[in-house]
C-alpha cells in the first residue's frame, strides 16, 4: 500500500470516506456490514446513528454552557472546535447509516462528513495556540481566524472529496488519493499529536498542576482507541456478528468520549484553582 492509498483501509472499514468508491469493483471489504432491517428499510450502522445523535445533544449543551462562562479562557474557539464536530458527527450519521443510497447524495454527505472532520482536528489545533496566548483568546483577531480557517479547510477538504467521486475537475480519484489522503488522514492526526504536546507545555511549565494532565491524556486515550477499533480490528468484530456491527460504532463512541473528556480538561484549565498567580496575565 503506498501513500494516498484507501484501498486497504476501505477493505476494514466502514469510514464515509469509503463511500467515494462504494460502487467500485477495486474493493472487496473484508466483511460486509449489514446492520438491521427495519420493516423495509435497511438500517446499516445503527450504532453510529445512536452514538450520532448523543455528539448532536453534547455539542448543544457545551456550546450553550460554554455561553454561560464568559470568563473561561478560549470560549469562542472552543465552541468552534465543538460545532465542526457536531457537524462531523452529524455528516457521519447520514453517511453511515445506509438508509441514503443514492450515490449523488451520500457523496455530498460523505464529502461534508470529510470536510468537518478536517476542520474540527484544525480547530483544535488553533485551540492550542489560543491556550497558550500565541493569540488572545475572544480577539477579533483569533475569532475570525479561528472560524474562517476552519470554514475553509473544512470547505476546501470537503470539495476534494466530493471532486473524488463526481470528478468535476477531473483532477482527483479513488482509491490512490495523497491529497484527500493527507488532508483526512495524515493533517488531523498531525493536530491532535500537536495540540496534546502544547497542552502539556501549558499545564506543566505555565500552570504548574498535575491534575488537568489526567483529562487531557483521558481524551488522547479514548481518540487513540477509537482509532484503533476503526482501523484495526474493525473487520473482527463484524465478521464475529455475522455484520451487524463494526468497530465503526465503537470508534464513533470513543470519539464521543474523547470530546467528553476534552470538555472536562478545558473547565479544569478555566477553573481559577488551576491558574498560577504569576500567569494571571494569561487569562485576562
Amino acid at each position: 500500500m503506498g501513500y494516498g492509498d484507501f484501498m486497504n483501509f476501505c477493505r476494514g472499514s466502514t469510514l464515509p470516506v469509503c463511500n467515494l468508491f462504494l460502487f467500485s469493483d477495486e474493493v472487496e471489504p473484508y466483511c460486509t456490514l449489514s446492520g438491521f432491517t427495519s420493516g423495509s428499510t435497511p438500517v446499516r450502522n445503527l450504532g453510529v446513528i445512536f452514538v450520532g445523535a448523543l455528539a448532536v445533544v453534547m455539542v448543544a449543551a457545551f456550546l450553550y454552557s460554554a455561553q454561560r462562562r464568559t470568563g473561561a479562557v478560549g470560549r469562542r474557539e472552543m465552541q468552534v472546535l465543538f460545532l465542526a464536530y457536531g457537524v462531523a458527527a452529524a455528516a457521519m450519521t447520514v453517511a453511515s447509516s445506509g438508509i441514503v443510497t443514492g450515490d449523488y447524495v451520500l457523496t455530498w454527505f460523505s464529502a461534508a462528513q470529510i470536510g468537518a472532520t478536517t476542520a474540527t482536528a484544525w480547530a483544535l489545533l488553533l485551540n492550542g495556540l489560543v491556550t497558550l496566548q500565541f493569540m488572545a483568546d475572544g480577539s477579533v483577531l483569533s475569532v475570525a481566524l479561528t472560524l474562517l480557517s476552519t470554514a475553509m479547510v473544512g470547505v476546501g477538504t470537503g470539495y476534494i472529496a466530493a471532486d473524488t467521486d463526481l470528478a468535476f475537475s477531473g483532477a482527483f480519484e479513488m482509491p490512490y488519493n495523497p491529497a484527500l489522503y493527507t488532508l483526512f488522514l495524515v493533517l488531523p492526526l498531525i493536530c491532535v499529536v500537536a495540540y496534546v504536546v502544547l497542552e502539556i507545555v501549558l499545564v506543566v511549565r505555565i500552570l504548574r498542576e498535575l491534575k488537568p494532565l489526567f483529562p487531557l491524556l483521558g481524551a488522547f486515550v479514548c481518540f487513540a482507541v477509537a482509532m484503533a477499533f476503526e482501523f484495526g480490528v474493525s473487520q473482527f468484530i463484524c465478521r464475529s456478528t455475522d455484520g451487524r456491527i463494526d468497530g465503526s460504532f465503537f470508534a464513533a463512541l470513543f470519539t464521543l468520549l474523547s470530546f467528553m473528556v476534552l470538555r472536562f480538561y478545558w473547565y479544569s484549565i478555566t477553573e481559577d484553582t488551576y491558574v498560577a498567580p504569576h500567569v494571571d496575565s494569561y487569562y485576562v
